[in-house]
């Protein structure tokens, strides 16, 4: 083969090797033109895209579309789930009353009061690092199952995104809920704690969640974080644009609409 041809992945035919589209079958031959050139992106690459997806969105997913990486996104959702399981412990301290214990006196008994530390303390983190595990995968699996339906939704509107692209794009569009989360830490300290009977069963529990998450500072957390939804559907939209090469109308029915029936069915659950 000449150097100055390429064959295309797809359906095994020869192109130019300048062209970034199949003549023949019209696969999307970007990526075939970066792993030539050797081209990956680093963690650190990645977290700046993170802080570009902020700044200058239409610019920042353009080049996620045209370079796609999932370090990004399986990063963004181990923020989301390090954020959610800080949240939860976070309330569960305010029902049950915890807190670290803390001995005043003499010194001789300071090695008991950093025992009670560690007795609090280590437990916590290994509760909150093995939530984290649980909700990031939770949260991949739903991003595959989220990136395929949009990609069908977008194949049958005439686009041709790529597995990667679609994926890719559509994980960076979970940043502004890692966002949300991580900033309403702070209010979550504030949220009052409901009043619980001495052995509080399911029912009790669960209501004094609910009232948590509704009431006072958890309804104000609630609307940050039905912004953040919405801010993240905005970017799938402008992300799948780019990567299935649609237009926004096109978009908004691919990606705009199954996003809002995901946060219809988080709100009403």
């Amino acid at each position: 083969m000449s150097e100055n041809m390429q064959q295309c992945p797809n359906c095994g035919e020869y192109v130019p090797a300048e062209y970034v589209t199949c003549i023949w079958c019209a696969y999307d031959l970007t990526a075939e033109h970066l792993r030539r050139a050797d081209i990956t992106i680093s963690y650190r690459d990645s977290f700046f895209r993170g802080v570009k997806l902020v700044r200058n969105p239409m610019q920042a997913m353009r080049e996620i579309a045209l370079v796609p990486d999932n370090k990004g996104p399986r990063l963004s959702l181990i923020l989301n789930g390090l954020m959610i399981s800080i949240h939860l412990t976070i309330i569960m301290f305010k029902m049950k009353n915890f807190g670290y214990t803390t001995v005043s006196g003499s010194s001789s008994r300071i090695g008991t009061a950093i025992l009670q530390f560690f007795l609090s303390f280590v437990p916590t983190i290994f509760l909150i690092s093995l939530s984290t595990i649980f909700f990031f995968l939770i949260f991949n699996i739903i991003w595959r199952i989220a990136s395929r339906i949009i990609r069908l939704f977008s194949s049958l509107l005439g686009g041709g995104s790529e597995k990667t692209k679609m994926r890719s794009v559509i994980g960076y569009s979970t940043v502004p809920l890692a966002i949300v989360w991580t900033f309403t830490i702070l209010l979550r300290f504030f949220s009052a704690a409901p009043s619980l009977p001495d052995s509080p069963n399911y029912a009790d529990m669960s209501s004094a969640i609910s009232q948590i998450s509704s009431t006072g500072v958890g309804g104000v957390i609630s609307f940050f974080l039905i912004i953040g939804w919405l801010w993240a559907m905005a970017l799938a939209i402008i992300g799948v644009s780019y990567a299935a090469k649609i237009s926004y109308l096109e978009s908004t029915i691919a990606a705009g609409i199954p996003y809002l029936l995901f946060i219809m069915v988080i709100i009403t659950g």
